[in-house]
């Protein structure tokens, strides 16, 4: 049990500390995609002006309305960039989320997910506790497939089942090495 709370609250940090500095790294690379758009605007405007006409043409646009829609954006600095941004590179140019509060999220799910297969061990009998541990985390994932088919207008069944088997095959493969491992290697 205090194994499995040690490996909870480390891998609460580590997917914290993860989800802070990949968030991070993808806000940089925006970041500098960003700034290189608009250094490209500054620098080659004319040619900057007939990749916007393209971008709206693309879409379906006529050549005549999109050089009438790109003059009219191309008028405003930040309405040119927001579009080039978002149509030629396929980025937000919003602001970027906020990376700590992202990590606080993500170490807070894996601590309180994490403690759900533990918990039967405080009630119960070992052996019984290892039966409950296994429901317990089965109806969990269930709940949090459900959770997420209901969130995205998915099909609820579908997702319920992903979920669980997607858990079920990680927890199942975490189990048989954490149990296999020390057998190849003499404990």
């Amino acid at each position: 049990i205090v194994a499995g709370f040690a490996e909870a609250f480390a891998g609460a940090l580590s997917m914290g500390a993860g989800e802070y500095l990949s968030g991070r790294a993808e806000v940089q690379v925006q970041q500098y995609e960003i700034e290189r758009e608009r250094q490209e605007m500054a620098r080659v405007p004319d040619v900057e002006r007939a990749e916007i006409v393209a971008l709206f043409q693309r879409e379906g646009i006529s050549a005549e309305g999109a050089k009438t829609i790109a003059g009219i954006i191309t008028t405003s600095k930040e309405s040119w960039l927001k579009t080039m941004v978002e149509k030629e590179l396929g980025l937000s140019a919003d602001a970027p989320t906020n990376q700590w509060l992202n990590s606080l999220y993500m170490g807070v799910s894996y601590l309180l997910a994490s403690i759900v297969p533990l918990f039967p061990y405080f009630v119960f009998p070992l052996k019984t506790a290892f039966v409950v541990s296994v429901i317990a985390t089965v109806v969990a994932l269930i709940i949090i497939g459900y959770v997420k088919g209901t969130l995205a207008h998915l099909n609820i069944l579908r997702s319920s089942a992903e979920v669980m088997v997607v858990g079920a095959v990680s927890g199942l493969g975490g189990y048989l090495l954490g149990n296999v491992l020390p057998q190849l290697f003499g404990k």
